[in-house]
């Protein structure tokens, strides 16, 4: 079974978003300087991972959202639909990386797109982590979906579409967080109390969290 890769790259710049005025050849000379710079990226990390690539492989992605005061006009989605439009870029960068042999149906399958809008959750980063598994056999053993790790013993939760509500401010103020060192640790969507995501963090020799009283 292949282990799971996870890319880490930018924000994409706001012209390559569908929902954004922009001409249609500002678009593409945006859109393939992202797709260049995924691409980079993308083959970087599998050389150090020393991963073949993918046949055929579940695509999510998750957005964290903090400021970028240094590079200016990035993307910050509203919905998934926009989210997974801005993307297309960065997938042909992932074909151009050979981390894929191609993005159509057969190949690449979509999984979760979880919109990370909140510093409590984010902590002021601002990426994108591409989390690709392979396609015959999922991440945690599961059928073909997305799943969600709350601890280092990988309690599987199938949550279809619900993120916003499992990331909520109800759920910050409840300790509930998403956990990007574990997901690019893991290759797993990674999110669940402090308390859980300390006891996996102390397994890799990470930092813990503070527990808020």
């Amino acid at each position: 079974m292949l282990a799971p890769l996870v890319i880490e790259i930018g924000l994409p710049p706001k012209g390559v978003a569908q929902n954004c005025h922009v001409h249609q050849r500002t678009r593409s000379k945006v859109g393939k300087q992202f797709k260049a710079d995924v691409a980079k990226r993308a083959d970087v990390a599998r050389k150090l991972a020393k991963h073949p690539g993918f046949a055929t492989a579940i695509v999510s992605t998750v957005w964290l959202m903090g400021a970028t005061p240094l590079q200016p006009g990035r993307y910050r989605p509203l919905d998934e639909d926009n989210a997974r439009g801005a993307l297309k870029y960065a997938v042909d960068g992932l074909v151009e990386a050979g981390i894929i042999p191609a993005d159509d149906y057969r190949t690449l399958r979509q999984g979760d797109c979880i919109l990370v809008r909140e510093k409590k959750h984010h902590g002021g980063k601002a990426m994108v982590l591409v989390v690709l598994v392979d396609r015959s056999a999922p991440v945690c053993g599961t059928p073909e979906t997305s799943v969600v790790c709350t601890a280092a013993g990988c309690t599987v939760v199938p949550l279809p579409g619900e993120w916003d509500q499992v990331l909520g401010k109800g759920a910050a103020k409840a300790g509930v967080l998403v956990d990007p060192d574990l997901i690019l640790a893991t290759g797993c969507l990674v999110v669940g109390k402090i308390g859980s995501l300390n006891a996996a963090r102390e397994q890799l020799g990470m930092r813990p969290y503070k527990e808020t009283k």
